[in-house]
């Protein structure tokens, strides 16, 4: 049988000890949790082509926005949230591009930064013909 405390010393001493031990198996399952790849499928939705307005349709794809655009080269999906601060940018048809309403930033009708502080292109989205919709998945 384990002898008694003798002092508060040793008390405190196995009691630091319990609560390291609990916080690192603590930081150890969450680390682990997060080093983890979680699989989601990737998710679908439908544009039809009817709702083309001005070049452009908007539709929802997992809470977020996208667009399909009709360029000269062909229709394309791009998700609208600005690669600076996910701001929701807007289609300019007069200026042939899309604007960040947040802080300035420009992209073109493919995507590119023309200005702002975006550090990167709008994220490009899979895009298929299917007959009077086109289907868009990331």
């Amino acid at each position: 049988m384990p002898e008694p405390f003798t002092n508060r010393r040793d008390f405190l001493n196995l009691a630091l000890g319990a609560w390291a031990a609990a916080a690192a198996g603590g930081v150890a399952g969450v680390l682990g949790a997060s080093a983890l790849p979680v699989h989601e499928p990737p998710q679908t939705v439908k544009v039809q082509k009817s709702d083309l307005k001005d070049g452009i349709a908007l539709a929802e794809l997992g809470g977020s926005p996208v667009a399909v655009l009709v360029t000269p080269a062909g229709p394309v999906a791009f998700s609208l949230s600005c690669t600076h601060a996910r701001c929701t940018v807007r289609w300019d048809p007069a200026a042939r591009g899309f604007a960040c309403p947040c802080h300035g930033g420009k992209f073109d009708a493919e995507g590119r930064v023309l200005a702002g502080p975006p550090p990167a292109p709008l994220r490009r989205l899979d895009l298929k013909d299917a007959g009077d919709a086109w289907e868009i998945t990331g």
